[in-house]
């Protein structure tokens, strides 16, 4: 039973003491430009769930076209333009300082601005 007790502190404080260092180690800062593998993970779990989403059956047309397009635009007011811009053409302050950047959403190819 106390070989149990120690094995069960040791594991514990190994747990303890390198989940802090690996903590110490990682950053949440939107700042720096991730790494190799981070970003292959990302753009790999995207894909993913980009191709899953692609199976689900498209929505029909809004009824009324103009009710539905104020809806958007009021949306993106409130939601997207904090980052994108309010044209969605030059990315604000924000959406330029964190990763990834803000989209040029007037991009023909979707390409992010710097």
């Amino acid at each position: 039973m106390k070989r149990f007790l120690w094995i069960s502190v040791s594991v514990l404080a190994l747990i303890f003491f390198g989940g802090a260092f690996f903590v110490s180690q990682f950053s949440l800062s939107a700042l720096p430009e991730p790494g190799k593998a981070e970003t292959l993970l990302a753009t790999k779990a995207k894909h993913f769930f980009v191709r899953r989403a692609s199976r689900a059956e498209i929505p029909p047309s809004p009824k009324d076209t103009k009710a539905s397009l104020a809806e958007g635009d009021k949306i993106f007011g409130t939601d997207c333009s904090e980052c994108h811009g309010n044209s969605g053409r030059k990315p604000t302050d924000s959406g330029r300082w964190m990763y990834p950047r803000a989209a040029d959403l007037g991009s023909a190819e979707g390409t992010f601005s710097d």
